[in-house]
């Protein structure tokens, strides 16, 4: 099966964050990304692993 790859905006869409968020993480190198000439491209699995270890909104608002 071969990998499927997002756009920024659209991986920002599938785990709801925005796309300077998922830019954010890509800089500081917590997203891993691929690159196809120019195009910057995040391979789903990759996302989805990494979605599930970081906390959701509701887990961060009940720390404050």
């Amino acid at each position: 099966m071969t990998p499927e790859y997002l756009k920024i905006e659209q991986a920002a869409r599938l785990i709801d964050v925005s796309k300077w968020t998922v830019r954010k993480w890509i800089q500081e190198r917590k997203l891993r990304t691929y690159r196809f000439g120019g195009a910057v491209r995040i391979r789903k699995s990759d996302l989805i692993g990494f979605a599930r270890i970081r906390p959701t909104k509701d887990e961060i608002m009940t720390i404050f």
